[in-house]
């Protein structure tokens, strides 16, 4: 049976046999073993969920007792506490209690969207949760790295760990164990070829392809788009241009006009751009002793065919 839906991978078998295994489980596996606590880093769609839900299953046919817990609705580091300690009085003392009774506990957190709520339970709360003698995993969108990253919460977690960005390999591995044998293997093969490297985007693509019938470099072209769109409609405006234009410096005076930018705002959004993977660079020269100008496209394989 094909599975398309978006969501993550559960700690269960069934969900299991469809996981894409990668060197960032084993590297979280081998510190939580070695009671290393784990900073989890990634995009949205990266996989950060299925990751933890994978280290579970892992250490619970490993005999490791694991408590897993989504915090996306709590207010507060305290409150995160709360919950472990399951709801009434006083946290801390309930968890100390707790960590007698289950020294080689794992506790990995999921849904941290805060990032000051992060820092608080890392960083403030470092010392108190040092205490106890638990071992933490945490998985916290890349946005927020440089706060939670940030002293004294830095100290918390020696071991950071990023989901894999999907190669040709991975990303084929992936459609055949979602789609099976609902799809030829020539179908899979070109999504493969041009999807996106993160897998909650590449489901994505995948459905364009198979629900809306679309060409695979077409569906990954709009993922590209979107993708743009996300940073802001700076980036999505001149991504659209150059698509349509084919190639352009930040120097081009006919970019400028149309843009109605400075040459300083193009090049800015053009660097972000290409931090992003959406666009690509390359240098011409136009004379010996001139410095080479600076050319962009929009990056393959999102050319326009």
């Amino acid at each position: 049976m094909a599975r398309l839906d978006p969501r993550p991978l559960y700690d269960n078998p069934a969900d299991a046999r469809l996981l894409v295994r990668s060197d960032a489980l084993e590297q979280a596996l081998r510190a939580l073993e070695n009671d290393l606590n784990v900073l989890i880093l990634g995009e949205r769609g990266a996989g950060k969920t299925t990751l933890l839900n994978s280290l579970a299953l892992e250490l619970r046919r490993r005999e490791r007792p694991v408590r897993l817990l989504n915090v996306a609705e709590d207010e507060s580091a305290a409150g995160i506490l709360q919950r472990l300690a399951g709801g009434e009085g006083d946290a801390l003392s309930i968890l100390a209690q707790l960590g007698r009774e289950q020294p080689d506990l794992v506790i990995l957190i999921d849904g941290l969207l805060d990032a000051g709520i992060a820092y608080d339970l890392f960083g403030r709360m470092r010392d108190r949760l040092w205490e106890l003698p638990f071992t933490w995993a945490a998985a916290v969108d890349a946005l927020a790295a440089d706060i939670v990253r940030a002293p004294p919460a830095d100290a918390f977690f020696p071991v950071i760990v990023e989901p894999p960005r999907l190669d040709e390999r991975q990303r084929r591995e992936l459609l055949e164990k979602r789609l099976g044998r609902s799809q030829p293997g020539s179908v899979i093969a070109e999504i493969a070829a041009v999807g996106p490297e993160n897998p909650r985007r590449l489901l994505d693509v995948a459905r364009r392809v198979i629900i809306d019938q679309m060409p695979a470099s077409a569906a990954a072209n709009l993922d590209a788009a979107h993708r743009a769109a996300l940073l802001g409609r700076p980036h999505s405006m001149l991504f659209a241009e150059l698509e349509a234009i084919g190639e352009a410096s930040p120097t081009d005076a006919e970019l400028m006009r149309r843009m109605g930018w400075t040459r300083q705002r193009i090049s800015k959004v053009l660097e972000e751009l290409e931090a992003e993977g959406l666009v690509s660079a390359r240098d011409e020269r136009q004379s010996v002793r001139g410095r080479p100008r600076r050319l962009y496209r929009v990056s393959a394989p999102w050319v326009p065919s």
